[in-house]
């Protein structure tokens, strides 16, 4: 049995969460060189930050994963 708060992420699991935040990040940086967001692009950025938000939510029987 693991020893932590369910609400506590070990470091490995924060660090891939937040290299996950930074991939959209960067990914929403390149969508954006164009000076727009097209709704579609809007809707993919909106679906990884939601993949990503429910990893954190179940980190205990879905460990966090890179999404890329």
């Amino acid at each position: 049995m693991d020893p932590r708060p369910l609400e506590t992420l070990i470091h490995s699991e924060a660090a891939t969460l937040q290299d996950n935040l930074n991939w959209i990040k960067e990914t929403e940086a390149r969508l954006r060189a164009d000076g727009r967001l097209t709704p579609p692009e809007r809707k993919k950025l909106d679906r990884m930050l939601d993949r990503n938000s429910d990893m954190i939510r179940h980190k205990k029987n879905n460990p966090a994963r890179r999404l890329y």
